[in-house]
């Protein structure tokens, strides 16, 4: 049967409408959590790649200062931007909250 919406938990839906309130398998509660969290690693991955790449054509094509354009011999990626990157995600992951 389908399980109404409002009944459902806010914080893993999908999961926990395989529960044993509902369908009762849990097994595929566990399949999803699991697939939620492959898929999160996934994406962030590919960001963090395009991200670096996506910076140094932005540097050299002077979109951005010229002195962001360093790029590591050891890594090859635009070092200064990536950290300039890392700090404001720092910076917004202390100042926004994470409750609603």
């Amino acid at each position: 049967s389908i399980v109404p919406f409002s009944e459902l938990n806010e914080e893993a839906p999908v999961s926990d409408a395989f529960g044993p309130q509902y369908a009762n398998i849990p097994w595929v509660g566990i399949i999803v959590d699991w697939g939620a969290i492959v898929g999160l690693c996934t994406t962030l991955l590919a960001g963090m790649y395009s991200q670096a790449r996506t910076y140094l054509a932005l540097a050299r094509d002077g979109m951005v200062p010229h002195w962001f354009s360093f790029v590591s011999p050891t890594f090859g990626t635009p070092v200064r931007l990536q950290i300039l990157c890392g700090l404001i995600a720092m910076a917004l992951a202390v100042i926004l909250p994470l409750q609603q």
